[in-house]
């Protein structure tokens, strides 16, 4: 079969895969903080809410906006389907800014074909390795606040490489600053990484260069001021009281030591990414004289290779600084998202100063088992980790089921406030699906989760709890009298 025949078959694979997680959201319902969010965004008006999540919560400036004013303050009839469209809308904007990423370093080598397999199977396995998907694309909150800024960190990365290549011009710097606002503005973690990214954009200039022109530095600059913009919002103050082991240097530097440790094991164990590793090099090995040399940023074997890891761990200091606590797993996918790409360029590097000056020829390696490997990549993307979650309850039926019990969980609750009923137990899920990694509201009708559920359906009064099923009396809800 010709090789560019065999790129295509690899692509529509690979879009197929990815199908997959798109069918997944037409079973997703809103999660946690989203009722709670959609409840303060349908009684408040936009700036004097936002104003008082500056103020007495945290200092998101960027996402807080679309937080407040997410789907479910339509309602659940409208709001439902626009929850669900999000995630999609999300999905293709990674793969686009990722496309772009690729197509700025090396679309001149891989060519159209290749740089679209490029960005598809960096989704791909993003979405492969991602320790809770639902946290990750699924959750609107948690993905607007965490997986949006990520994307347009790519995209960020994009306009770098244009400034570096063609210098500066309005358009571009222009571009940079907005982006810049609403990464930075996003999360704690996305504040400190736009830092990282460009002290390091500034000092590769500085290797490769040997000077720094005044733009690098107001970048860098404009980034630090819109990190002292988050963290001197009064809310941090309010919140951070709620967690009394926060700001404990000893406990942040080994818990975040241990947690990188952790985590990138994990992932530098996952057989796909070994596969794509092993394909990576032998594709970097047998490049053509047009790609670029990962080397020219100036980074020795050593410095290449600890930057993967250093960048998770700093991913992983915000929350342990900020709380003394990991938390969910939100951070934990940004500091996936950073992580692979870094390993890919700390490959490149080795490969050219190592590798190839010791004369192993990668490309020689994979010989005519270049389609097997492919293969049992693709393999993998079906059947392991988080997609063979996703890959078995999309055919057994785990997410419909799941869909099901959830739209008869808000009849139940409507009607409790149709009735007037102070007090409503409504069964938990059963068998709920492992590839959306959700929490359910308790029993405890104080918890935060259940009163933000009560109160978007109207009634803040109403005491929800979640029982196990066979505990559960749904067929009458406690009216007073």
């Amino acid at each position: 079969m010709p090789a560019r025949s065999i790129e295509r078959l690899i692509l529509f694979v690979l879009l197929l895969l990815l199908a997959r997680h798109v069918w997944v959201v037409a079973y997703i319902h809103p999660y946690l903080d989203d009722f709670a969010y959609a409840g303060a965004g349908r009684i408040s008006g936009l700036l004097e809410r936002w104003l008082h999540e500056y103020q007495h919560w945290n200092g998101r400036w960027a996402s807080n906006i679309l937080v407040l004013r997410g789907p479910l303050v339509q309602g659940l009839e409208h709001g439902l389907l626009l929850y669900r469209m999000v995630p999609v809308l999300l999905l293709l904007l990674t793969m686009m800014c990722a496309w772009m990423l690729v197509r700025g370093l090396l679309g001149q080598w891989l060519g159209t074909w290749r740089t679209w397999i490029a960005a598809a199977v960096f989704l791909a396995l993003y979405l492969h390795l991602m320790p809770h998907a639902g946290e990750g694309f699924y959750w609107y909150t948690g993905a607007i606040s965490y997986q949006l800024p990520s994307a347009l960190l790519l995209f960020h990365l994009y306009g770098l490489v244009q400034l570096w290549r063609n210098g500066p011009n309005a358009v571009t710097i222009a571009l940079l600053v907005l982006l810049m606002a609403w990464v930075a503005g996003s999360t704690e973690v996305h504040m400190v990484l736009l830092i990282i990214v460009q002290a390091l954009a500034l000092f590769f200039r500085w290797r490769t260069q040997g000077r720094v022109g005044s733009v690098w530095w107001a970048l860098l600059a404009w980034a630090l001021i819109l990190g002292l913009v988050m963290l001197l919002a009064p809310g941090n103050a309010v919140r951070g009281a709620l967690f009394p082991a926060r700001h404990d240097i000893v406990q942040t530097s080994i818990y975040s030591l241990l947690q990188t440790g952790r985590f990138t094991l994990s992932w530098l164990l996952s057989p796909a990414l070994l596969l794509l590793s092993w394909l990576f090099l032998g594709y970097w090995s047998g490049r053509r004289k047009v790609a670029p040399v990962a080397s020219d940023l100036g980074l020795s074997p050593l410095q290449a290779l600890v930057l993967p890891f250093l960048l998770v761990f700093i991913t992983m200091v915000p929350p342990y600084w900020s709380s003394g606590m990991l938390g969910q797993h939100r951070t934990v996918n940004v500091a996936l998202f950073v992580f692979l790409p870094s390993w890919f360029l700390a490959l490149a590097v080795w490969q050219e100063q190592v590798l190839a000056l010791r004369g192993w020829a990668v490309a020689s390696w994979l010989g005519r088992g270049k389609p097997w490997v492919w293969s049992a990549l693709l393999l993998c993307l079906l059947l392991l980790r988080q997609d063979g979650k996703v890959t078995r309850e999309l055919l057994d039926g785990t997410l419909r089921r799941y869909d099901a019990q959830i739209m008869t969980r808000y009849d139940l609750i409507r009607d409790a406030v149709a009735e007037g009923a102070v007090e409503l137990e409504v069964p938990a899920v059963v068998d709920p699906p492992a590839s959306l990694g959700i929490l359910e509201p308790g029993a405890d009708p104080d918890r935060h989760w259940n009163r933000s559920m009560a109160g978007y359906f109207g009634r803040d009064d109403l005491r929800l709890m979640v029982v196990p099923a066979e505990r559960a009396d749904t067929t009458e809800a406690t009216v007073p009298e």
